[in-house]
């Protein structure tokens, strides 16, 4: 006998447990299984959807296979002074064909009031990537006062090539509005 050096009473192992109480153990185990299982699977689906159409917004309507960034200033920056403008769709120039004539998508206006996007702008707050701007559905075409851009701010763009762009806001004063911008391909419809 295991206890036989101990004296009296001698403790008792326990034995199996009744019938009830397994079969209860075993749902117990098969709900949480279950459980489990289900929730991986609801995850696992809500990575993969895509929004129907009809919530991306009436000028974006499928989203592409994939995307490519087209051009971005790196840690470099553009520069608009008063009455420049910049042409995102630019792939030749440096400087992004920034000044005073040509095709541009943003411009700061000659009274340094206001920074002008042509195409349409969406203000987000991330990921910053090309999803999320395919995805806006708040465009607005209005210029945005000077006053209401702060260091930080990201903004979507429609270019007047039909590409999206990422504008991020590092400086606004009268004198210069500076900041990043990642341009992707393909165009979308407008």
């Amino acid at each position: 006998m295991l206890f036989a050096d101990l004296p009296s009473p001698h403790p008792k192992l326990p034995g199996t447990p009744p019938a009830h109480t397994r079969r209860n153990l075993l749902i117990v185990g098969a709900v949480a299984v279950l459980a489990l299982a289900g929730m991986l699977g609801f995850v696992i689906g809500r990575a993969r959807t895509v929004p129907p159409p009809e919530s991306v917004g009436s000028s974006l309507r499928a989203l592409p296979d994939s995307s490519t960034v087209r051009r971005s200033t790196g840690p470099g920056l553009i520069t608009l002074r008063p009455s420049d403008g910049v042409d995102l769709d630019d792939l030749t120039t440096p400087t992004w064909d920034v000044g005073t004539g040509g095709d541009h998508d943003v411009g700061f206006a000659a009274d340094a009031g206001r920074l002008s996007i042509d195409n349409g702008h969406a203000v987000v707050n991330g990921p910053f990537a090309f999803a999320t701007c395919l995805r806006e559905t708040g465009y607005a075409d209005s210029a945005i006062e000077l006053r209401n851009l702060q260091p930080g701010d990201s903004l979507c763009v429609r270019t007047n090539g039909h590409r999206l762009a990422l504008v991020t806001i590092v400086s606004a004063s009268e004198q210069a509005v500076e900041f990043g911008a990642t341009v992707w391909d393909p165009p979308v419809p407008s």
